[in-house]
């Protein structure tokens, strides 16, 4: 009885098995996971012996065969049976067959449908499908690959060129641009190095100079014709008048307007207003008593206002100009411009000293006293001029061996050789050694800055504007302003008072305070040791060169402070009248 029940649950359990199999919908299934042999037709008599042979047909017949085989609907592929109605095995894997796959759809991994409707390697982008590999017909930056079957993949190494000059950038993409350093910089990038270069698409492969005027990428200096990052002289002192250069390289001029010296064709402005017709790209800028001018940065030198003496620099004996004029006859580009009473100078870029304008004392110095309405070349320095500083009625230059050097009106000894008699050609001022950084011109005395940031004034010095006591005249240099710190790297001078500023950002001026030009916020009329302008601090960058009784700072911030005489509105706070004792910052320029 026990081996009769042993035997019907064997049957039942193949019968089952069988019809599992038939049951089957097509798929695959993983090999072993049904049985491979039927029972027998005696099965029940062999339950009757005792049942091992049902023990011996499910439990030990596999140990006689190689194991579970596919069925006749399917076929062995790997490790799978892969059903023959709806797939195909294609090198060991499975795969819809044609009547299952679609065009264009997605069958496997990294595998798309192709038109046969089998299975292929490749991509279906935008209707169309690509073998891998295949480059993007429009972006030869892109192919076809594993990642996706439904859209392109960046497969070109940055700076690959995809057709044209053009090549591929970090994200995939293929366009326009230079191709330096294995990184790919789009037109008119600038060169992450903080210079004039530009990449363009007139070189692929390397850079090239930016257009004079433009903004190097350091952010805070403009390019020069040359391809030089240079900072704009920032802030020009006048006679009633001030002038200035934006971040931006835009000029900008506030006070009187008489003689056209705002350059704007308008009238007198007790704020700053945009000169007429510069535009940006101005890296230098200069202020005359009743004259301005202005240096782009592709080396031109414009100017306007007063032109009595022929100061403009056209060639023409019109008295002024009342916008900026292109100045006629330079020969090269240059690189700065001094203004003094009623003349200009230049330096080129090969160094070379140029000048115009009025000239009874020599201060042009061409050898006459002819006044000059082009530009003539100075005659006598023995080399390249570095820097140029003029006063109203005389010139001096540092030299690129650092000698100091003056020529032009000298009654009052300004020109420093001892004598008081005036030179149409360059003389050296005596008790100076070769190792001069600033110099600055006022109205009648000269000062100048060593390399110890020791500085000596010769000339007039009736309100201690030489640092001296007891007022008097020097021909010669004389001793070190007292009170001034050891580190003084630059000076400035008005018409009966100077200053310096050091390397610490400190300002000191000394000489006459009648109209408050010493910004000292002190009543005291005149003195002879320097002392600190009130207000300032450390953040000092620069000083204005030549003025009447006004002076502007400009800061490390970048903004301007101005003080002192202001009848005019030339210290450009919308104020006007009552002078001006201690500094103001201006909150319309830069």
């Amino acid at each position: 009885m026990q081996a009769t029940s042993v035997s019907t649950l064997s049957i039942a359990i193949s019968s089952a098995m069988l019809l599992l199999v038939a049951c089957t919908d097509g798929s695959m299934r993983r090999l072993g996971d049904g049985f491979d042999a039927e029972p027998s037709d005696d099965g029940g008599s062999q339950s009757d012996t005792g049942g091992s042979g049902g023990s011996g047909t499910g439990a030990s017949g596999g140990s006689d065969n190689p194991g579970p085989q596919c069925m006749g609907a399917e076929t062995q592929c790997g490790t799978v049976c892969c059903p023959n109605q709806t797939h195909v095995c294609n090198g060991g894997v499975c795969e819809p067959s044609a009547e299952t796959c679609q065009y264009g759809s997605t069958c496997a991994t990294g595998k798309v449908c192709n038109s046969a409707g089998e299975c292929q390697n490749g991509c279906f982008i935008n209707n169309t499908l690509y073998s891998r590999g295949v480059k993007n017909p429009s972006n030869q930056c892109e192919s076809c690959e594993a990642a996706s079957t439904t859209a392109w993949t960046p497969s070109a190494a940055e700076g690959t060129g995809c057709g044209g000059g053009r090549f591929c950038n970090a994200s995939g993409k293929c366009g326009a641009g230079c191709s330096i350093g294995g990184h790919v910089y789009s037109i008119d990038q600038r060169s992450p190095s903080g210079t004039c270069e530009v990449c363009s698409g007139s070189n692929s492969t390397g850079w090239s100079m930016a257009l004079a005027g433009a903004e190097c990428s350091d952010g805070g200096t403009v390019c020069r014709f040359d391809g030089e990052c240079v900072k704009a002289m920032p802030v020009a002192a006048g006679e009633y008048h001030t002038c200035g250069v934006t971040p931006a390289g835009r000029a900008m001029c506030w006070g009187k307007n008489e003689y056209g010296q705002l350059g704007t064709g308008g009238s007198d402005s007790l704020i700053p207003v945009g000169v007429s017709g510069l535009g940006s790209g101005v890296i230098g800028i200069g202020a005359g008593l009743t004259h301005g001018c202005a240096i782009k940065a592709s080396g031109q030198v414009v100017c306007w206002g007063d032109n009595n003496y022929g100061q403009i620099g056209v060639g023409t004996s019109v008295s002024q100009y009342a916008t900026p004029q292109l100045v006629d006859g330079l020969p090269s580009e240059v690189v700065s411009i001094a203004l003094g009473g009623a003349h200009t100078c230049a330096v080129l870029v090969d160094g070379t000293a140029m000048c115009w304008g009025y000239n009874a004392s020599g201060q042009l110095g061409d050898t006459t006293t002819s006044t000059r309405r082009y530009p003539v070349a100075v005659v006598g320095l023995p080399s390249a001029v570095v820097s140029l500083t003029a006063g109203y009625v005389n010139t001096c230059a540092i030299l690129e061996d650092s000698s100091l050097w003056c020529w032009g009106y000298n009654a009052f000894g300004q020109l420093g050789d001892g004598t008081s008699a005036p030179s149409t050609i360059p003389v050296r001022p005596k008790n100076l050694g070769e190792n001069m950084v600033s110099v600055a011109c006022g109205a009648y005395h000269t000062c100048a800055v060593d390399t110890d940031g020791i500085v000596k004034c010769w000339g007039n010095n009736a309100d201690g504007q030489c640092g001296r006591a007891g007022g008097g005249e020097f021909s010669e240099a004389g001793p070190s302003v007292a009170g001034l710190a050891l580190n003084v790297i630059g000076v400035s001078a008005g018409y009966d008072y100077s200053c310096a500023w050091t390397e610490d950002g400190l300002s000191m001026c000394w000489g006459s305070n009648s109209v408050g030009q010493l910004g000292d916020n002190n009543a005291v009329l005149k003195r002879h040791t320097a002392e600190l302008v009130y207000g300032l601090g450390t953040g000092v960058a620069g000083l204005s060169k030549i003025s009447l009784r006004h002076l502007c700072a400009t800061m490390a911030s970048g903004k301007v402070r101005c003080w002192g005489y202001n009848p005019y509105g030339a210290i450009g706070d919308g104020s006007v009248g009552s002078p001006h004792p201690v500094p103001t910052e201006l909150t319309m320029f830069p």
